[in-house]
């Protein structure tokens, strides 16, 4: 579920003796519980890979909500926005607001309204082609007489293309207020590519690490670089 407060500010213009009501500033606070993520055609479509990343990603599923947040909010300010624009500009305020229309004499309106954008929704991230790199920083240590990698840092740089997001469950499954909600957020591909990657970097980073230091910490370290092992003396 997503609860959202928007506060829509504007004031009323006349217009060849008409009253319609111009959209200032919007500004959207989102609440966001049981978020579900989905990463799509990971590793050339290995489905267990794909699995596997996936159940990794929905254990830091509140790091990433918390990641995705202000992103979604500023979407949404600027989808709303551009509706309000469109919409209040051709329409006469008195249709809008015919109760307020003979009470309001100020020319500033603010409006206050909370609502469940989704009643249960699971958002989607198909991705395109992702180019990681991916660099890993550590030290020998030696246990035992065997020496073992201790990985120390390790920084993902992502790259992605070709991003489509599908949001899921939206307005109680109502399909085309679905597809057109899906519509407008595809639009935004590029601002949501560029808010998500650097969440998806932090997790690979997390995720990488976990691995590293649970597959490297019992594995020796001639078993990992058989080729190496004879070079390294420090």
């Amino acid at each position: 579920p997503i609860n959202a407060t928007i506060v829509i500010k504007g004031e009323l213009i006349d217009t060849e003796g008409t009253e319609y009501y111009n959209t200032a500033n919007i500004k959207v606070i989102l609440s966001i519980k049981d978020g579900n993520f989905t990463l799509g055609g990971l590793f050339g479509g290995d489905e267990t890979l794909g699995r596997v990343t996936n159940a990794a990603l929905n254990q830091f599923s509140p790091e990433v909500v918390e990641a995705l947040t202000p992103a979604l909010e500023q979407l949404a300010e600027e989808m709303i926005m551009k509706y309000m624009k469109s919409f209040t500009g051709s329409v006469p305020y008195y249709t809008i607001f015919p109760k307020l229309h003979n009470l309001n004499k100020k020319p500033n309106l603010t409006v206050t309204f909370k609502f469940v954008l989704f009643h249960k929704a699971s958002l989607i991230f198909l991705l395109g082609p992702m180019n990681p790199t991916i660099r890993i920083e550590g030290e020998l240590v030696q246990v035992n007489g065997v020496e073992y990698y201790n990985t120390i840092n390790i920084k993902v740089t992502e790259s992605i293309r070709d991003l489509e997001v599908t949001a899921e469950g939206l307005f109680g499954h109502d399909e085309e207020l679905g597809r057109i909600t899906n519509h407008m957020l595809n639009r935004f591909s590029v601002e949501i590519t560029q808010a998500a990657t650097p969440v998806l970097e932090q997790f690979d980073e997390k995720m990488f690490m976990g691995f590293m230091k649970s597959f490297t910490g019992s594995v020796p370290y001639y078993k990992i670089f058989p080729r190496l092992n004879n070079y390294i003396t420090n």
